[in-house]
């Protein structure tokens, strides 16, 4: 990697990465859109980042231990 050696993404690993902020972003603007009442919103995107920053984490290190989480 660039500046260091201790992380060793591959293609398959951004390309992950670029679909879970992408997806999530998507969603978030979403939720702008259609949402009017501004606490639903906070509510929903606070839920969409929680679930975005578990996978996140599960993928990278296995906090939950499931079949995709990471060595």
């Amino acid at each position: 990697m660039q500046f260091t050696g201790g992380v060793n993404w591959t293609k398959t690993d951004f390309l992950i990465a670029g679909g879970l902020l992408f997806g999530a972003g998507i969603i978030i603007e979403i939720i702008f859109r259609k949402i009017k009442i501004r606490n639903y919103k906070l509510v929903l995107v606070s839920t969409v980042l929680i679930i975005v920053i578990l996978i996140w984490m599960e993928l990278a290190v296995g906090i939950l231990g499931s079949l995709f989480s990471g060595n």
